[in-house]
């Protein structure tokens, strides 16, 4: 539970938690937050005698409403530290913590898997069904097609979220009956577990699965900036720019930061001035934010380094991936 009394970010000002936990190098893990009293945050890092670096953080799983998720291939054999946190400063509640190793296949955007579905495979508790299963990482304001052939018998796709609930339903493509396509717009980022199975009583045999993926979305923001002398400083003496995009109510939006120049970081303030979300490091070395937007609303996105003195050229986005 966070509570009054646990630590403080230095610059978020939110209460943190943090858990030491062992890996193996060469295992991939994926650590769930959940809570339905906060809005959660995970952050994963490593320490050493030279101080801690931020490996990755998240703050929304797939399909899981209120949690965050990591998954992560661990490059050499330790400890990390796990830190819990809320988005809002000062926020506190119950959560929930889960590790576990991924132990079945990757699917890689772009890349062919051939299987073959044959008895000793896991089986559907529903209907005795053969499947293969696969873990398939998925990042916010993207769309995911999943196509699948099956050598002479009619596959089937669907989807489990990091809880194992299964959602999505593959569709023929074009009238054949062999080859099947599932489409996933994806509002959150983590991981996602793919099926791959047969019909039942149709038989089985070899297959292939085939993911690619879009950017989709109505593009609200762009914006080429740079961070330098005379900007605006924050109260770490961090450089900031200000943007600000009109929100609509029930739709999501991805901001996305970007530089080669300076570790950037993400906050976003309501119209009223409430700060609503952080986010330093979602992907590599971009900053991410999703946000649902509660009611119609004036948003103020700063762009900000997450040192003082650092600066550089940006490229700042805002996406409005659905209602």
């Amino acid at each position: 539970r966070l509570d009054v009394g646990d630590r403080s970010g230095d610059k978020s000002g939110v209460r943190l938690e943090t858990y030491v936990v062992p890996v193996e190098a060469g295992r991939t893990y994926a650590w769930t937050l959940r809570s339905l009293e906060l809005d959660p945050t995970l952050t994963l890092s490593a320490r050493t005698d030279e101080g801690a670096w931020e490996l990755a953080r998240n703050d929304d799983a797939p399909g899981l409403g209120r949690a965050a998720q990591i998954v992560w291939t661990a490059d050499r054999t330790g400890d990390v530290e796990l830190t819990v946190s809320g988005v809002r400063r000062s926020a506190a509640g119950d959560y929930l913590l889960t590790m576990e190793e991924l132990r079945r296949r990757e699917l890689r955007l772009g890349e062919t898997v051939r299987g073959r579905l044959e008895s000793g495979d896991a089986r559907l508790y529903s209907d005795d069904s053969l499947v293969d299963y696969y873990w398939l990482p998925v990042r916010a304001g993207e769309t995911y097609v999943l196509e699948a052939e099956g050598e002479g018998y009619t596959p089937f796709v669907f989807l489990e979220t990091a809880d194992r609930r299964p959602f999505g339903t593959s569709q023929p493509i074009g009238g054949e009956v062999d080859r099947v396509q599932l489409t996933y717009v994806s509002t959150e980022a983590g991981a996602l577990f793919v099926g791959m199975g047969t019909v039942p009583q149709d038989g089985h045999g070899d297959y292939t699965l085939r993911v690619t993926t879009e950017l989709v979305g109505e593009l609200t923001l762009s914006v080429n900036g740079t961070l330098e002398e005379g900007d605006a400083l924050l109260r770490d003496n961090t450089l900031a720019d200000y943007h600000t995009f009109a929100a609509t109510s029930g739709h999501t939006y991805v901001i996305t930061m970007h530089s080669d120049d300076f570790d950037t970081f993400l906050l976003l303030e309501s119209g009223g001035g409430l700060r609503v979300a952080t986010n330093d490091d979602a992907l590599q070395t971009d900053s991410r934010i999703v946000y649902r937007a509660e009611r119609d609303d004036e948003m103020r996105v700063i762009a900000n380094a997450f040192r003082p003195g650092m600066a550089g050229a940006y490229r700042l986005t805002v996406l409005d991936v659905a209602p």
